[in-house]
């Protein structure tokens, strides 16, 4: 799987299952390296993070990943822990 090339002030979203690591398509299905459903584009770092982090609030068991319009790592977003 390539990082998305997608240009300037454009972000990368990509959800992986938690537990495992493994790179989801949108709808939750397990990636098997055809298509190109398994990311969305965001403009704007700070819209970037939040949805992200809306995501992992709203959705089970996922991480979701966030690489520049460049294909650089920037950060990866995980649900808070219980206590």
């Amino acid at each position: 799987m390539k990082i998305p090339i997608v240009g300037e002030n454009k972000y990368v979203i990509l959800r992986a299952d938690v537990n495992t690591g493994h790179l989801l398509n949108l709808d939750g299905t397990l990636y098997l390296q055809t298509g190109n459903n398994y990311f969305e584009v965001i403009e704007g770092e700070k819209q970037a993070k939040e949805y992200a982090q809306s995501l992992v609030v709203k959705l089970e068991n996922i991480e979701v990943v966030i690489y520049d319009g460049h294909g650089n790592y920037v950060t990866t977003c995980l649900k808070a822990k219980s206590k």
